[in-house]
Order: structure tokens, then sequence, then C-alpha cells
């Protein structure tokens, strides 16, 4: 039997599609309990109120849900790393992944298709990881009560990674002044200045990696979109591909 299909599709690409069905279930919702929340933006979870809302999700559907980590961030793989700018989160964090699948569906893990969503690679972006939260949210609530999304879980093994860049997220939440895009590796590239530091998560991974035709990629390590000094030198894109 073929291995099944492996799908990764960046947040980004979700909006469109996910909006519309996010806002024909928001007036049926169930009440949700208060999580921490981004400031100014009381609708968009922070980086703790997604983890808190990680945890009650697999809490509450031990069957369809659960929580794995994935990796590391760069700051947790070097955490004397903080010190190149006094915005960075001492001690990084580790990434985590939430996984919806009916574990007690008749079809077998070896054969169910599997699909990735990955969220949160340029943090000042802050909407597509609550995006992502909240379509998790509509698929468990839905198992059970809605005929698709049954067979959805059933038949799929969906991983979800709210924050790939979760060193990046914790700056931009602190310090919306900068406008942080990239993750916290400063080790190589002291001459940028604070401000500027790291690597765009979004360029780091094998696919055109290095195409700096039309802009897409730059190898300026003080730009915002520099993509690494090779495919998948970040502790980031490199937890991502292991799922």
């Amino acid at each position: 039997m073929n291995a099944p299909a492996v799908i990764m599709l960046s947040a980004s690409f979700l909006l469109l599609s996910l909006t519309a069905a996010l806002a024909a279930s928001a007036a049926s919702a169930a009440p949700r309990r208060s999580y921490a929340t981004v400031p100014g933006h009381p609708c968009i979870r922070s980086l703790e109120g997604t983890a808190d809302a990680m945890s009650d999700l697999a809490e509450a559907h031990p069957s369809l849900a659960s929580v794995i980590t994935i990796g590391d961030s760069y700051l947790r793989e070097n955490p004397g790393g903080a010190e190149a700018n006094g915005a960075f989160p001492a001690g990084g964090y580790a990434l985590k992944a939430l996984v919806l699948t009916n574990g007690d569906a008749a079809t077998a893990s070896a054969d169910k298709a599997r699909v990735l969503i990955v969220a949160g690679h340029h943090p000042r972006e802050l909407g597509p990881p609550e995006l992502v939260l909240r379509f998790a949210e509509r698929l468990l609530a839905g198992h059970g009560a809605d005929a698709e999304t049954t067979a959805l879980l059933d038949r799929t093994e969906i991983s979800l990674v709210f924050h790939a860049n979760p060193d990046g997220r914790h700056v931009a939440e602190a310090r919306r002044d900068l406008m942080w895009r990239k993750n916290a590796n400063g080790g190589e590239h002291s001459s940028c200045g604070s401000s500027r530091l790291g690597v765009d998560l979004n360029r780091n991974y094998d696919f055109f990696w290095g195409d700096t035709s039309g802009g897409r990629a730059s190898d300026d390590p003080c730009k915002s979109n520099y993509a690494g000094r090779r495919a998948f030198s970040e502790p980031e894109s490199r937890a991502v591909r292991g799922l």
C-alpha cells in the first residue's frame, strides 16, 4: 500500500478558505474559558494562551487530540543567545504540535492521510496562529455531530503547529514596535544590530532555498527575508521537517 500523503500548507494560504467557515460557526460556538491574549488584540490568543488552549483541547478530547513536542527553538538550544537583544526570551521555547485524529477509528494509523498545517513563521503576522487554533476547535467540536468533520478525523491525521517561531513571537508580543519577523538567531550576524538579527524561517526550508530572484529571499543576514546559511540551518525548520 502506498504511504499516506503528507501535505504542508502555510497558514496564510488557508486564510480565505477557513475564514468563511469560522464566521459561519461563530454564532453557535460553545463558550470557552478565558485565555491570555496579545496586548491590544483581545480576539487573538497570545503564545501563553495558545499553549493553554492546546492543553485544554487535548484534555477535553483525549481520543481525538494530543500535544507533542517536535523540537526546540533557537534560544532553547542556545540560551546564551538571549543576550543579543533585550527583548529575547531567556531559555527559549519547546516547539509543540497539536495532532488531531480519531484514535478509535477503524482506519489504521498507517493508512491515514496526513496533513501538516504550520503557522507563525513570521511572528509579527499575529492572526494565522489564532485562525488555525479556531480551526482545530471547530474540528473537535464537530466530530460526532457533523458527518464531514467526523469522516475527516476518522481517516486523517492532522498535525497543527501554531507557532513555528516561538522566540520571535515572544518578541512580537512584548515589543510590537520592532515588528519582529525572523527567529532569534543572532550568533552569526551580530553586525546587523540587535533589531535585525535572525533567519526568516519561511525561507529556510529546502524548497527553492537560496532563490534570491525577484526578492523571494536574501543572502544578506541583515535583511528581513534572509534565508540562512543553508537549508534547515535553524532548529525550528528542522523541527517542522521531522513531523
